[in-house]
């Protein structure tokens, strides 16, 4: 199974996809990414995650300067690596961040905003927050009142909380309280990422095809949760990672070793003829 002839663009997830358990680039896969730039396959490194939070994984894989993209905020946002401008952008009014933060709160869970440079949230000591500035790499500042000072458009809404709890009834219910407002997709067992209505990766990967004249043909995406599922159905060959979610494996053309198994790379290997 090579389909080295149209795949001309492959979107991966970042955690538990391109990077392993410990948040780490296999040397398998920094290998297999630099033979994809090699045969001239565009790479998109596609996460619910800030644009700040993916850039040092660009440099490791040494992408920056290069026909390369970042999708952040699961396809709200779209930043070229070659020179850092955003070529797509599509935030939220703040009074629907508003209703995603009054409906969070309501259900006992805690919402988490993004401005260019900070995290605001409304309890900076909370684990999973702290957890989600670790990972975009920027500072936390605690706010008062998403009402008081939320005042401009936000890309996402992230919500928080323990895994029983979100599981028990944080997901349907945020789901029923911002229906026809927003997308929510869960990103981890306790994330819940909340977009602009009809945004998801498959949607960001979209507009980014449109720039480059290609289409969903030209596309393969790998990923290993739930939020990842709309890109790999859109795309032409959908890979999942054998640590990925069941109904994720269920659905996918492929599924791959583990991100600590060198997964990227045998799924590489399989489908472009290169590899380590």
């Amino acid at each position: 199974m090579k389909y080295t002839g149209k795949l001309h663009v492959s979107a991966f997830d970042l955690d538990g996809t391109l990077l392993n358990s410990k948040k780490e680039l296999l040397p398998s896969t920094i290998l297999a990414i630099q033979h994809l730039k090699q045969v001239g396959v565009h790479i998109v490194l596609a996460s619910g995650r800030h644009p700040h939070g993916i850039w040092h994984v660009a440099e490791s894989l040494a992408l920056t300067g290069t026909d390369s993209y970042l999708l952040g905020f699961n396809g709200g946002a779209i930043v070229s690596l070659k020179n850092g401008r955003r070529i797509f952008d599509q935030p939220m009014k703040q009074e629907t961040a508003w209703a995603v933060a009054d409906a969070a709160l309501s259900l006992g869970l805690s919402p988490v905003t993004y401005t260019e440079s900070e995290i605001l949230c409304l309890d900076d000591t909370n684990e999973y927050v702290l957890f989600e500035a670790g990972l975009s790499r920027l500072p936390v500042r605690q706010i008062s009142s998403f009402r008081k000072e939320v005042s401009f458009p936000v890309n996402k809404v992230l919500v928080v909380g323990e895994p029983e709890q979100i599981a028990a009834e944080g997901e349907s219910g945020l789901r029923d309280a911002v229906k026809g407002l927003c997308t929510v997709s869960q990103s981890a067992p306790y994330f819940l990422e909340i977009m602009p209505e009809g945004i998801d990766k498959a949607f960001g990967l979209e507009k980014l095809l449109t720039v480059l004249g290609l289409s969903r043909e030209n596309l393969a995406a790998f990923g290993d949760g739930m939020n990842d599922k709309p890109m790999l159905d859109y795309a032409a060959v959908g890979i999942a990672m054998e640590n990925g979610a069941p109904a994720l494996k269920a659905d996918a053309d492929l599924v791959t070793g583990s991100c600590d198994e060198n997964g990227i790379a045998h799924a590489i290997e399989r489908l472009w003829g290169t590899g380590p």
